[in-house]
């Protein structure tokens, strides 16, 4: 298989532009301004299943973790062949990213802005 740099970049690109919206997707779901409410939700759970986490951010991680799991086992065992593949596989980077997030509110890294650079 052969990729150009520029086709490599440019499907990274659209990867991003997928994520994205998926993000936008479910974050317009949860009911609060509260970004993490999801996970707030589910600690009592996590807490029940004995994740020795030693702060609310680490058991929120650890709940991530888990439910990334499906996806994984899913993809682990049918592969290219699994029919929500992409789906699966943008979930799982948005999960990444949460979980980023809840790291650095943790441990108070404040969050870059962004800005877009004139071309």
């Amino acid at each position: 298989m052969h990729i150009s740099k520029k086709e490599l970049a440019l499907a990274i690109n659209q990867i991003c532009m997928d994520v994205q919206e998926k993000f936008l997707t479910k974050n317009a779901q949860y009911g609060d301004e509260n970004g993490l409410r999801s996970f707030h939700d589910m600690l009592p759970t996590a807490k029940a299943v004995g994740m020795g986490a030693e702060s609310e951010a680490e058991l929120m991680f650890y709940t991530a973790e888990l439910l990334a799991d499906k996806h994984r086992v899913a993809l682990l065992q049918n592969g290219f062949n699994d029919g929500d593949f992409e789906e699966r596989m943008i979930d799982r980077i948005v999960y990444l990213m949460l979980q980023l997030s809840v790291f650095r509110e943790f441990k108070e890294i404040t969050p870059v802005k962004l800005s877009v650079k004139n071309q």
